[in-house]
């Protein structure tokens, strides 16, 4: 082994050049992947660590509504460290000081104050029943000092009950931007109001006494699917409505964890496959040349003994001194140029700057290492295996890596330097071929990046989110954790009157719900066909996906919505009738209905649907199926059985409750602007989204995708062009032997240059040929993936990138061949044509 390490050694100091180069093959291969992975792990945790804070939550998934009982099996199951406790108490707080949105008032145990960030920053949890956590914006506009012992005077509703108590702050919580306003009570206040607190919610819909439990999971590749998993073996499911229905909503800061389709990992898998195979070729390139430059060193090595396996052991043993070399200086500057460049990308997103993640990943090194270190082993093991299967004295006759065993006699033709630049570059073909491909991929991966930079689509990401200019609502139609549900949630029709006469106001239309949600009644067909009963005698009807619903004598539970004309012709049919204006003849007729399309295989259109309202049943023909997704049409939903009629109809067959209006205007900016102000002054129970919000969201998008897609673009150039110039330098400096004998018998320095550089050119012309030809079937595929990753795709395809910076290779070509010239002109060609 020593013998072995000391020939390695001194192999590596004769040819530091080749070391140098190696060396920083492989740091920059390095830098490529820690670079790109420091970002994107630093924008993901950032994004997910404020949308925590947006959501007001760090657990993974909430559960409302819950029983005691339940709570208690499902924190056996999950552990007591990872759920947390919260019963609500009262949203409607009658302090005339506390004039903005509902204030709520709650019971939480430490770990739900924890995942909800109701932790206090002064004081301590509350013990007594009059010691109370409050956050410091509410005291503010109570005008109460924010110090602990304070006392604090709280009117409030509780079960229909006004209720006028005197608490001492026992512990305040600091309010910022992302605050939600809460007061937290002590489980001695729950204690003595036990009756009053009771569970009865599913009873009465009564909201004092709701439980709801928050569950952490840390550390788990799939989450949803453990959380699923969990739920399962506990007896309980998250369809909705059957018999062990919990009503469990997923943080949507783990959205990118929990929505990883088959489109995705297809893209992600290519994506990760072309980076991989290009920091390969780069390696490998590189070794591959350096293993045949020694050629004659390892065949005078098998002519004395050695084995093929010492002389594999040799190579690994420099590999592993390039890498020890090579990996920790491109991860060291990898990390530095990501945490560098991380804020400048990431302001172009909406991340607020106090939640910037910086920092190297531990997964992401760890990748790094083992990629690099297998590619590097796999190189040299594959190089070096090819130059000891050939025979000792047909290495030694090698040149540039060409052994030719029996040479067929060949016409001697009139000879010219581009053919003999030709035949330099097609000598050794497996190289020639390898280089090509690698220099092509790095092409397309560069104009890959280019287009998905560009690719987005403003018109289709607002088109996904909403078509009208406005919506208003009450401020629970917004809120993800209240809902739209009842007549106090209604929008004030007075608001719509004086949108309507505001200068700039084009058209509108509202949305009417019956009220409450989900007391609304269909007949599902063929019910007896599809009825099942639990052993408690209550009857379900399981539908075509599974999925078990509580049924009255065929009757499912469903949400009944009317909509306005305006609304009616902004409606995304999906099947069934698309001309707007035979679709609103017929829905203004009141004979017919549009359902969601989610949920809706057991109808097709033309069939007839039976709605049932109080007691009353109402027959109308199915027109068309809708995608309900976009704001306008509901925000939340719980069901997924949704029906529309005209709001007319709605409204003369039931105590229709106004939910949102939609509206276009001349001037977005104008319009938004009074909009904002009387939602701040007047409308106080009202909010509203505007396609500008959209606008905005989407401005951040692109320039993210264009930064990131950019910097992309630039580290894959860059690492394409490196290749390049390593190829052409190390193939002019493998053959200076054979350049020095030419120029022994009469090549001049004009004609060896214009040799070189013909050969670089040959190199970025068969590059260029060979990414065009890739790129016709590789672009339009990876452009496919794009628009199935990306909803907002919209299938941007150009080469002109891979054009432009071919032309940088075509330059390099030209001027690299002269250096390397340079460099083997520092040696006589006497001293070069002695060199073994």
């Amino acid at each position: 082994m020593k013998i072995e390490r000391k020939l390695s050694n001194k192999k590596m100091t004769e040819g530091k050049t080749r070391n140098v180069i190696l060396v920083i093959a492989i740091a920059l291969t390095t830098v490529m992947f820690t670079v790109l992975m420091t970002i994107f792990s630093s924008i993901s945790d950032s994004q997910q660590k404020e949308e925590m804070r947006l959501n007001g939550s760090t657990s993974f998934a909430t559960i409302k509504y819950i029983s005691d009982d339940d709570y208690e099996i499902l924190q056996r199951a999950f552990g007591n460290g990872n759920v947390g406790y919260r019963l609500f108490i009262s949203s409607q707080i009658n302090n005339e000081s506390l004039s903005g949105p509902p204030i709520e008032m709650s019971y939480m145990d430490e770990n739900y104050m924890l995942t909800h960030f109701c932790t206090p920053s002064v004081g301590t949890v509350p013990m007594k029943e009059n010691e109370i956590i409050c956050d410091s914006k509410t005291l503010e506009e109570m005008g109460v000092k924010a110090e602990i012992g304070n006392t604090v005077s709280l009117e409030f509703i509780m079960r229909n009950r006004l209720y006028i108590i005197d608490f001492k702050i026992a512990g305040i919580i600091q309010s910022d931007a992302y605050s939600r306003q809460s007061i937290i009570v002590s489980k001695a206040f729950v204690d003595k109001y036990a009756t009053e607190l009771e569970n009865t919610y599913l009873v009465d819909g009564e909201y004092s006494g709701v439980r709801m439990m928050d569950i952490k999971i840390d550390n788990k590749i799939f989450p949803l699917r453990y959380f699923t998993d969990k739920l399962n073996e506990c007896g309980y499911t998250m369809e909705n409505q059957t018999g062990n229905f919990l009503d469990a909503s997923i943080n949507p800061a783990y959205e990118t964890q929990v929505s990883v389709d088959i489109s995705t990992m297809i893209g992600i898998a290519l994506i990760v496959f072309l980076l991989m195979f290009t920091g390969y070729l780069v390696i490998y390139n590189i070794f591959e040349i350096s293993i045949t430059q020694d050629i004659h060193f390892w065949a005078l090595l098998r002519m004395i003994g050695t084995d093929k396996k010492t002389i594999i052991r040799i190579v690994r043993h420099q590999a592993s001194m390039l890498m020890i070399l090579g990996i920790p200086l491109g991860i060291v500057i990898g990390g530095v140029l990501g945490n560098i460049l991380f804020p400048y990308i990431a302001r172009t997103t909406t991340i607020n700057e106090g939640y910037y993640q910086y920092g190297i990943k531990v997964y992401a090194i760890l990748f790094t290492v083992i990629f690099v270190a297998m590619t590097v082993y796999y190189s040299a093991k594959k190089s070096v295996r090819t130059a000891v299967s050939i025979s000792p004295v047909a290495a030694l006759r090698c040149t540039d890596g060409e052994v030719t065993i029996h040479k067929k006699k060949r016409k001697v033709k009139k000879g010219s330097l581009e053919k003999l630049a030709a035949a330099n570059v097609g000598r050794n073909k497996k190289r020639m071929i390898l280089v090509i491909v690698s220099l092509s991929i790095s092409l397309i991966l560069f104009n890959c990046t280019f287009i998905l930079a560009n690719g987005i689509d403003r018109e289709k990401y607002l088109q996904s989110k909403m078509k009208s200019d406005f919506v208003i609502g009450n401020s629970n139609y917004f809120n993800v954790n209240k809902h739209f549900r009842t007549n106090d949630d209604a929008l004030d029709e007075a608001v719509i009157n004086e949108i309507n006469r505001q200068e700039g106001f084009l058209q509108g239309g509202a949305m009417y719900a019956c009220t409450p949600m989900g007391e609304s009644l269909f007949e599902y067909p063929d019910w007896e066909q599809h009825s099942e009963t639990d052993k408690e005698g209550n009857q379900y009807i399981r539908i075509s996906t599974g999925a078990r619903y509580k049924s009255n004598n065929g009757m499912l539970s469903c949400q009944l919505y009317g909509a306005d004309d305006y609304v009616l012709s902004n409606f995304e049919i999906t099947e069934g009738t698309t001309d707007i204006e035979e679709l609103l003849r017929k829905m203004g007729s009141g004979e017919y209905i549009i359902m969601s399309a989610a949920g809706s295989s057991e109808f097709a259109v033309g069939d007839t649907v039976t709605i049932v309202l109080d007691g009353q049943k109402y027959q109308y023909t199915l027109l068309a199926k809708m995608n309900r997704g976009r704001t306008e049409y509901c925000q939340f939903t719980t069901n997924g059985f949704c029906y529309y009629l005209s709001s007319d109809e709605l409204r003369k067959i039931s105590n229709a409750t106004l939910m949102n209006y939609s509206f276009d205007a001349a001037d977005i900016d104008q319009m938004e602007e009074y909009i904002d102000s009387q939602c701040s002054n007047e409308w106080l129970s009202m909010s509203y989204i505007s396609a500008k919000t959209y606008y905005t969201s989407f401005d951040s998008l692109k320039s993210e995708f264009w930064i990131v897609g950019t910097f992309m673009s630039v580290v894959i150039g860059v690492i394409g062009i490196v290749n390049f110039v390593n190829v052409i330098l190390t193939s002019i400096i493998s053959r200076k032997k054979e350049i020095a004998t030419m120029q022994s018998i009469g090549m001049q320095g004009k004609q060896l240059r214009k040799m070189l550089c013909t050969e670089g050119i040959i190199f970025s012309l068969s590059a260029l040929s060979g990414s065009l030809a890739l790129g016709v079937v590789l672009i339009p595929l990876v452009s496919n993936v794009f628009a199935g990753l990306v909803e907002y795709y919209a299938g941007y395809i150009t080469m002109t990138p891979m054009i432009a910076i071919w032309i940088v290779y075509f330059i390099v070509s030209i001027i690299v061949p002269v250096y390397g010239k340079q460099i083997i002109s520092r040696d006589s060609v006497i001293a070069r044509i002695r060199q073994e």
